[in-house]
């Protein structure tokens, strides 16, 4: 067992599946994304969590608070990057504000770090949750986002969320920007031209300005989306379906240069794909992603699963190769 004072983290066993099942299904429990529809079911979850982690997938654990169970907490490995820990935990409304959270997630952080060889840990949360808020902040936690729409609570409603992240060995999480992304507005026209041109001659050619500003005069829609520090827009970039081909395309995805460092930048980027992925997922459509890229991008595309499927010589000017990208998120 793993414990900080009287809050201590065990495997789970099959006989913790009624309290789960109690606690998810309590009307007070309104900002979680699960919602099981029976003990069996519940049961049928855990033991299913042993073969996700004899894969090194995910890692769940049963909360105890003076031998009683208190709630659960786990962490998945992000996909695209196998360094990043998502952690979820619920605690049972009898047990709240007694600091079990903290504990609990301090617990967490000490067996990732320690056990699992996680570098960084994100907590996702609907923005109503202000409880996971102060255990977030209480954790040394920093918050780096703010998604529309990215989570769906346990009765299926979309719901705005905070992304928070950790740094493991870095208490004080110094350096983080704090992401939001959102939709584009035409409103922001001209700052995201401006993106297109720090990106010339290197990654784009001038002569696909006009094609660009058309593409943002008459084609964007909620899915297009601005990721931003404050009040400055950093990248953009966002998707579309294809039906006819059978296929989602990622549109016009670009980061403003010489405005990060490569850390920021690997972050940003991660976050942004990441967002634009789970949108698609939404969609629920056995399609490839596919991406129009350069030479300059394929290895960092590959870093989010992205396979080379062809490539055209100087297909977007001289030295700019044509790479046509995919990606299956099924």
């Amino acid at each position: 067992m793993n414990a900080i004072n009287k809050t201590m983290l065990r495997k789970q066993c099959l006989s913790d599946a009624e309290c789960f099942y109690k606690t998810l299904t309590n009307p007070n429990i309104e900002h979680f994304t699960i919602l099981p529809q029976s003990i069996e079911a519940e049961k049928e979850w855990i033991q299913s969590n042993e073969e996700r982690e004899k894969q090194s997938l995910e890692f769940h654990f049963t909360i105890l608070y003076n031998d009683e169970i208190a709630g659960s907490i786990g962490v998945k490995r992000q996909t695209e990057n196998q360094e990043i820990g998502i952690v979820g935990y619920f605690i049972d409304p009898n047990f709240w504000s007694m600091g079990i959270a903290t504990e609990a997630l301090g617990a967490m952080e000490m067996i990732c770090k320690t056990d699992l060889n996680f570098k960084i840990l994100r907590l996702e949360m609907m923005i109503e949750n202000k409880a996971s808020e102060r255990v977030a902040i209480k954790r040394c936690f920093s918050k780096v986002a703010t998604l529309k729409n990215y989570l769906k609570d346990k009765y299926g409603k979309e719901r705005d969320c905070y992304i928070y992240e950790k740094v493991l060995g870095n208490d004080k999480n110094k350096n983080q920007m704090n992401y939001q992304i959102v939709s584009y507005s035409p409103v922001n026209k001209h700052e995201v031209l401006g993106i297109f041109k720090s990106n010339c001659p290197k990654y784009f050619s001038m002569d696909e300005y006009s094609e660009f500003e058309q593409y943002l005069d008459h084609y964007t829609d909620e899915n297009f989306l601005l990721i931003k520090n404050n009040n400055t827009i950093l990248g953009c970039g966002g998707y579309y379906v294809n039906y006819d081909k059978k296929c989602f395309g990622i549109a016009w995805v670009m980061f403003k240069r010489y405005e990060l460092g490569l850390t920021n930048f690997i972050r940003l980027s991660q976050l942004f794909f990441d967002t634009i992925i789970e949108k698609i997922k939404s969609h629920q459509l056995d399609y490839d992603v596919v991406v129009n890229t350069s030479q300059l991008l394929e290895k960092t595309l590959n870093k989010f699963g992205f396979e080379t499927s062809e490539v055209i010589k100087n297909g977007f000017g001289e030295g700019l190769d044509h790479y046509v990208m995919r990606k299956r998120i099924n």
